[in-house]
Formats: C-alpha cells, sequence, structure tokens
C-alpha cells in the first residue's frame, strides 16, 4: 500500500519541481525590454552619401588656400599734358617726283687728279648728282688744251657719263696775246670713279686710253 502511494507521489513531485524551475526562469512581468533607440537620419543615409559631402567640403578648403586673391596693383595710367595725344603720327607721305639725294654723293670726289702731263678738276654741277670737270692737258709752256665735261653721276655705277664736250686749244704768244680755237663743242664720252680716281673715254678722239687720273688733292 505504502509503495503504491510513493510511486503515485513521483510524478507529482517532479511536476512540481519543473513548474518552480519555470518560475525561477521566467522574466516578471514588470520588466519590459527597453526599445533601441531610433537611429539618426545621418545614420540612416548611405555611407557614400556623407563621405562624398566631407570630400566636396575639403576641395573647397583647399581651393581657397592654394589660391590666393590676387595683390597685384593695376599698372598706373600715364596722364599726358592738355593738348598732348598718345596716338602715333602717321609719316608724312614722300613725293615720288622728289629728288633724292644718291647713294655716293658728288662732292665725295670732288677734287685735283693727275695722270702725268693731263690733269683734271672735279667740281659739283647742277643737281644732286650734277658734276663738272675740266680736263687740261699742256704741250708745253705756250700751248694747252682744255676738255670741259658736264653730265650727271650714276650713284649705282659710278659712271659720270656726259655730252656737248667742248674742247679748247690755248696759244700763248710772247707778245702776251692768247689764241683759242674751239675744236669741237659736241664732244661725248664717259667717266667712271674707283680706286681713288678715274678714266676717262673719250668718244671723239680716244685721247683718255690707257690713262689714269689718280686723287691728288
Amino acid at each position: 500500500m505504502k509503495r503504491n502511494t510513493v510511486i503515485r507521489l513521483i510524478p507529482a513531485v517532479l511536476l512540481l519541481t519543473l513548474l518552480a524551475g519555470c518560475k525561477k526562469t521566467a522574466p516578471s512581468t514588470g520588466s519590459v525590454p527597453t526599445a533601441l533607440p531610433t537611429e539618426t537620419a545621418a545614420a540612416s543615409e548611405p555611407a557614400g552619401t556623407v563621405q562624398t559631402t566631407e570630400a566636396q567640403t575639403s576641395e573647397a578648403v583647399t581651393a581657397a588656400h592654394i589660391t590666393p586673391a590676387s595683390t597685384t596693383p593695376p599698372p598706373p595710367v600715364e596722364t599726358l599734358p592738355a593738348g598732348v595725344s598718345n596716338t602715333p603720327t602717321a609719316a608724312a607721305p614722300v613725293d615720288p617726283e622728289e629728288p633724292q639725294a644718291p647713294d655716293a654723293p658728288v662732292t665725295e670726289f670732288t677734287g685735283n687728279y693727275q695722270a702725268g702731263r693731263p690733269g683734271a678738276t672735279v667740281e659739283t654741277g647742277s643737281g644732286d648728282r650734277g658734276m663738272r670737270v675740266t680736263i687740261h692737258w699742256s704741250s708745253g709752256a705756250s700751248e694747252n688744251t682744255e676738255w670741259f665735261l658736264e653730265g650727271d653721276l650714276d650713284s649705282d655705277t659710278l659712271v659720270m657719263r656726259y655730252k656737248n664736250c667742248r674742247c679748247v686749244d690755248t696759244v700763248y704768244n710772247e707778245d702776251g696775246s692768247v689764241n683759242e680755237t674751239v675744236r669741237y663743242a659736241n664732244g661725248t664720252g664717259s667717266l667712271r670713279f674707283a680706286n681713288g680716281g678715274f678714266t676717262w673715254q673719250d668718244d671723239v678722239e680716244n685721247m683718255g686710253k690707257d690713262l689714269f687720273f689718280e686723287r691728288i688733292g
């Protein structure tokens, strides 16, 4: 009888033990789990958006430090006196018909020349390039021949061509009288200046053959 009673009580004891364990592990009705804090709007945004904004802000600050404001003062404004203009003045037009000075002026060749017995005197003539030349050749104490030449000097070739040359023979008589004879008055030819003198081309009588008139003063 007692044995059967004990066997019946064992299940009841086990049930009570299980129930007691459940009460110890179950949370009390007054303890409510604390709700997690609501995430901020910034935390809910994607990470890439925050990083991009920070990068743009950093670039703007860096650019402000790298590119300082220009401190160079503006160039001074030149103040001209009243009535004075800074506009360039156009050069005056050159009259194409106005004669220009030659590259080699006639004055560079004026003076006295000698070629043995004959001699010459060179002078300036009319105009910028005009030249007047007198060649004299003495045949003795009482006889002398002169050629009167006049023409324009070519500044490029340094050649003076002449025409209407007058050739005059002069004889000094013992009684003191002088006889002049014009041999011709329409002679042509040329003088070529070079090497400190000139050569003479006489088209009428070829009197300048093998002659070189050297400048002596």
